[in-house]
């Protein structure tokens, strides 16, 4: 049988998340879901499936997948990558070593394996105060994303307060200087909006959202929720938060 391999696409910046890691560093990684969603689009839902065992009390996440998912007329051929994981910053410690298992997995099988070559980024000192100011929260998100022929990151933006602030950015090889620079200039209509509450619509495409998550994919959604907004209740979002966090999700239906 010759060689066969299969290929993943690069994750949009919309799959990316970041955190701070120690000295400031910011990382960039993905979630379980993530993986799950790529499986599903590339060989389709019957043609991955996963496995969970220990090793010295070590949760390591076996992902087999059928690598004659595109020739229906042969018999199911599965190979599995394996790879262990932690719980050193997420939820609850079984399931935590559980999705980051599966996620290392899924690096292995080289969903998203592009970050760990992106480029070794920091928050700026002036922003290193509000990373423990819970009045004040820092949440980072991934506002552009692009890659180069070889399927490494050849420009990405972190920003803050809700893309109005650039924390880090880099392209053609290099950091670009002068971050924590506003990217937008607010205008009065929508420094008003901040305020204002929840509308309806949002509300009612969020609520029927959640409806149809399974548990783990309910867990994971009100960590976003908090990580992107600082709260874990819908009806906590602002007019604007709410709108942004519609755009997002209906963005990842695509």
């Amino acid at each position: 049988m010759g060689k066969k391999e299969i290929k993943f696409r690069n994750l949009t910046k919309d799959e990316v998340e970041v955190r701070i890691g120690g000295s400031g560093s910011l990382l960039l990684y993905k979630t379980a879901r993530v993986d799950a969603e790529v499986l599903d689009e590339t060989v389709g839902q019957a043609n991955w499936q996963k496995k969970f065992y220990q090793v010295k009390n070590t949760m390591i996440c076996s992902v087999g997948i059928n690598i004659n998912y595109d020739e229906p007329n042969k018999e199911p051929l599965w190979v599995w990558k394996d790879d262990a994981g932690d719980d050193d910053y997420t939820m609850e410690k079984v399931k935590a070593e559980a999705s980051d298992s599966f996620k290392r997995a899924g690096f292995a099988w080289g969903i998203g394996r592009c970050l760990y070559y992106g480029p070794k980024m920091k928050l700026p000192d002036n922003l290193k105060a509000r990373a423990n100011d819970k009045s004040n929260p820092l949440f980072l998100d991934v506002s552009e994303l692009e890659y180069d022929k070889n399927d490494r990151i050849s420009k990405i933006t972190i920003t803050t307060d809700w893309g109005k602030t650039i924390v880090y950015q880099w392209a053609n090889g290099r950091k670009v200087s002068n971050p924590t620079t506003p990217t937008t200039t607010t205008t009065d209509t929508e420094e008003e909006d901040l305020g204002e509450p929840l509308g309806n619509e949002e509300r009612e495409f969020l609520t029927a959202y959640v409806r149809n998550l399974n548990n783990e994919q309910y867990n994971n959604f009100f960590v976003w929720l908090e990580k992107q907004f600082g709260t874990r209740k819908i009806a906590e979002l602002t007019k604007v938060q709410g709108k942004k966090a519609v755009a997002i999700l209906k963005n990842r239906r695509k």
